[in-house]
């Protein structure tokens, strides 16, 4: 059997959920936990809740004391006692214990959470084109490093900004897109003072590609491209009529998603639309049998799609 990506093992486990298959989740969960790489953390709390869903209630109870007591992970104090996955859990003292130490750990993160950003320099200096890559949410800026950056290195100068918007260990989030915005804007202020920057791509992975979108769309952006994939775009209608914009600055976009991505397909299909008809530069890739995730070739293609976007 093919090794699952730790977006397809999420998206399976979803499914499954949904399906009430819990036991079916949890083993498939389990038994992928060690062979993926992403929020380990994410991957304890799905193991912890679908146990619990099973019936499983002290199984699900040392799943969850690995994660907290021996790992050092935390989850949101609302979330523990309002899930309702957790229900059977929630009027024993171990687990109220735990849940007390989540609370301690989850307000001395908030209060210390602050915007960070990795960067990958490329062994050719002079003036560079910046690609800026932005993560999804629940994951963090060394995911989509090991996404977009080979053993080779980077073709380009390439940025990984980190949202300050913590959920729980290791799981960042855009879903405050003004403040995801500014923060990425002042990341770009930062490269410029320090690298010969001249050319702006912005990328994202889902909720990050609605973040890329947003700033791309701002009248005094300077952004030549966009890399879109799996866009999470709910509010697409609502900045609809900013999309000319991109035209009228020659502003190309890339769009990728799978066929088989329930999350998101539609909204990148209403993002192609619009592109059509305001006529903004574009091409778009279909991944058969993918679902919400990005390309297994994804460091391969990078250079075509800067090309098409430094296009003259």
């Amino acid at each position: 059997m093919t090794e699952l990506t730790y977006n397809q093992l999420v998206n399976r486990v979803v499914m499954l959920y949904h399906q009430g298959k819990f036991l079916e989740a949890y083993e498939l969960v389990t038994v992928n936990a060690g062979k993926v790489e992403g929020n380990q953390a994410q991957i304890f709390n799905f193991r912890f809740c679908l146990a619990c869903r099973a019936g499983r209630h002290g199984l699900a109870l040392n799943i969850m004391k690995d994660a907290v007591i021996d790992h050092g992970y935390w989850y949101a104090y609302d979330n523990l006692i309002t899930d309702d996955d957790l229900a059977p859990l929630r009027d024993i003292p171990e687990f109220k214990r735990m849940a007390d130490i989540c609370k301690g750990r989850e307000a001395e993160a908030r209060s210390t959470s602050g915007p960070e950003m990795d960067i990958a320099v490329p062994q050719v200096e002079g003036p560079t084109t910046l690609l800026m890559v932005l993560h999804g949410n629940e994951e963090d800026n060394r995911v989509a490093r090991s996404q977009w950056v080979g053993p080779e290195g980077p073709c380009c100068l390439m940025a990984f900004p980190r949202s300050s918007q913590i959920g729980f260990s290791g799981a960042y989030f855009w879903n405050d897109v003004e403040l995801g915005v500014s923060e990425v804007r002042s990341h770009l202020r930062d490269l410029r003072q320090y690298f010969p920057v001249q050319s702006v791509v912005l990328a994202g992975f889902s909720a990050g590609a609605r973040v890329a979108l947003h700033l791309a769309l701002e009248a005094e952006s300077d952004v030549q491209g966009l890399i879109l994939i799996a866009p999470w775009l709910p509010d697409l209608d609502a900045i609809s009529s900013k999309i000319r914009g991109l035209r009228s600055r020659d502003v190309r976009s890339y769009v990728i998603w799978g066929d088989q991505d329930e999350d998101c397909r539609e909204h990148a299909k209403a993002l192609i639309e619009l592109f059509e008809i305001e006529g903004v530069r574009h091409r778009k890739v279909v991944v058969p049998s993918m679902e919400h995730d990005v390309p297994s070739d994804l460091q391969a293609l990078v250079p075509s799609m800067l090309a098409f976007i430094k296009e003259k």
